[in-house]
């Protein structure tokens, strides 16, 4: 293994500090902002395709383990308060095939 020389260092921490700000600001997009922005969507979008109120308590997303979890999510009826379906925990766990593939591809 080579020992990078002095010349080269100040080019490697560079390298690492840009690998740990890359690091740094997937994890904040992707558990911070992204599950307040996919949880409003969600809501609307299912919600009005289904003319049905959709509420989800929480919604949490780890970019890193490629999974995904819902807590609280009821889908109401049509017509009136009364809850049509609800689930207290969804969680979903994507394969990292998904990436290549351009699809979802769910392992149990």
């Amino acid at each position: 293994m080579r020992i990078p020389s002095k010349a080269n260092l100040p080019a490697v921490r560079k390298a690492c500090l840009w690998l740990l700000a890359g690091v740094v600001l997937v994890a904040l997009l992707g558990a911070g902002v992204a599950p307040l922005v996919v949880k409003s969507l969600v809501q609307k979008s299912v919600g009005g395709q289904l003319q049905r109120e959709l509420t989800i308590d929480k919604l949490s997303i780890n970019p890193f383990a490629l999974s995904i979890t819902v807590r609280g999510l009821r889908l109401k009826e049509r017509s009136g308060s009364d809850t049509f379906v609800a689930w207290e925990e969804l969680y979903v766990n994507l394969s990292s095939a998904s990436l290549w593939r351009r699809a979802p591809v769910i392992v149990s």
